[in-house]
């Protein structure tokens, strides 16, 4: 819902946002760039004029939020590997990094806290993902979601509260907090991911059954029994056993260089192939 084309909140999933009848979103270039690649960028469209604007250039930028509060868009982009965040100020038309990971980080779902002037985003770490926090008045950042044994993601706001997905009971399911009561608002035996909250009260997610995706729509937030979700509450345990991540790099001095009889598509050379044997 928008008015006067403007959201009165910033429920983007990463697909695009609203602002000013204009609506902002991350396509892959229609033609190449002058060495033959085509990036995902930002584009705007005008609702009222029917305009496409490109706002950025082979960032490989993707999951656009728009900020009312400084009248800048933040989105997420990757280079070398690792992903971070960045701003466009509409105001100023500059652009600028806000975040600073180097560790082959890999972040997903950017949203737009309104109410604590703050992004939320997905990260994963070791087998899962956990919802993080970058406050847009000091910087500083940290976990809002810590879910070390299981999955969390797909973060919503609302006054006093928050719905994601989590897979705790093994089966995705979303999630509710507020000053009040928590508990799970879903119960489907496939998967539900990505709600969008309206102050109406009603809430959109994608849901996830027979093997496809579709919009499911719920009128009211109703707390379900633990008991009543997924497989278990204590499914999670499964996860206990399994190995931390790898960190830092592994040289095998065993390894070797075999010469192979098929000739090189390039230049007709005899190609190599490294082997253990």
């Amino acid at each position: 819902q928008a008015e006067d084309g403007i959201r009165d909140r910033s429920p983007s999933r990463g697909l695009g946002d609203v602002y000013k009848r204009q609506i902002i979103y991350s396509k892959r270039s229609a033609m190449p760039n002058k060495v033959g690649s085509r990036y995902f960028d930002l584009y705007q469209y005008n609702l009222l004029t029917e305009k496409e604007t490109r706002l950025t250039k082979d960032l490989r930028a993707f999951s656009p939020v728009f900020s009312k509060i400084d009248s800048s868009i933040y989105y997420l982009s990757t280079f070398d590997g690792t992903q971070n965040i960045y701003k466009i100020n509409l105001s100023s038309n500059s652009s600028e990094k806000i975040s600073s990971f180097s560790n082959h980080e890999i972040i997903n779902n950017l949203t737009f806290d309104p109410l604590n002037n703050r992004l939320l985003f997905d990260m994963t770490t070791n087998h899962n993902k956990s919802i993080y926090f970058l406050s847009l008045s000091d910087s500083t950042q940290g976990t809002y979601i810590d879910a070390a044994l299981w999955d969390a993601r797909n973060a919503d706001v609302l006054d006093g509260g928050i719905i994601y997905s989590e897979d705790r009971t093994g089966i995705f399911n979303l999630y509710y907090i507020d000053g009040k009561k928590q508990g799970y608002i879903s119960n489907t035996t496939g998967g539900a991911f990505m709600p969008d909250y309206h102050n109406s009260g009603k809430l959109v997610y994608s849901h996830f059954q027979n093997g496809k995706f579709s919009i499911a729509l719920l009128d009211s937030i109703k707390i379900y029994e633990n008991e009543q979700i997924g497989y278990s509450n204590d499914y999670y345990k499964k996860n206990e056993s399994l190995a931390a991540n790898i960190i830092g790099s592994v040289v095998d001095t065993s390894a070797s260089c075999l010469l192979y009889t098929s000739p090189s598509p390039r230049d007709g050379l005899l190609s190599r192939m490294p082997s253990s044997a």
